[in-house]
């Protein structure tokens, strides 16, 4: 099954903003009554970087899955566990043609083929503070999650960067969709 954000109007089904947005406001902080709570600068107190190699593409959300299948062909080797990952460097909603970083999590061991090596980069992204949602289920569902990350931050006044790229990262990518394990990313300030 591909992976895509353009299918929002089919996954708006009747009920599933009560279900999301409209619920947010009805329940306020009650967090507050069991947690203490502290600030900081950053979502966790150290700072996460990812070493990534990766191949720049321009086409549509939903070819994700074959961008990613495509890099792993241009590996000699990868380990067991390729996880592999999607950086939207459009700061807007674009899913017919979007200009898309498909990388995968450098692990020790990996190698690129000779023949790519100046095809597949290599970065360390360092994403800073974000908001996240992680999704065990069909990769379809992903554009209603972005939106309803979205209208978190605006409900929550969680201010979002547009200087830093929003991505995914797919843990698990399988035929059978309740094997599949997606995390979202949304840069905060």
């Amino acid at each position: 099954m591909a992976i895509s954000r353009s299918q929002m109007l089919k996954e708006l089904l009747p009920g599933l903003n009560a279900l999301f947005g409209q619920e947010y406001e009805r329940y306020g902080e009650e967090h507050r009554e069991i947690y203490d709570t502290e600030s900081s600068e950053r979502s966790f107190e150290e700072e996460v970087k990812l070493d990534v190699y990766y191949i720049e593409k321009i086409g549509p959300y939903a070819k994700i899955a074959d961008y990613c299948q495509e890099l792993a062909g241009m590996f000699e080797r990868y380990g067991k566990d390729f996880t592999t990952l999607a950086v939207f460097e459009n700061p807007t909603y674009q899913p017919k043609r979007s200009k898309i970083r498909i990388g995968a999590l450098a692990k020790k061991g990996m190698k690129v083929n000779e023949k790519y090596k100046d095809v597949v980069k290599h970065i360390t992204f360092s994403p800073g503070k974000v908001i996240s949602h992680t999704h065990n289920g069909s990769g379809s569902l992903l554009s209603l999650f972005w939106k309803e990350l979205e209208k978190y931050c605006r409900l929550k006044k969680i201010k979002v960067r547009k200087d830093v790229p929003d991505f995914e990262i797919y843990r698990k990518v399988s035929n059978d969709p309740s094997k599949q394990f997606f995390e979202i990313y949304l840069p905060i300030e």
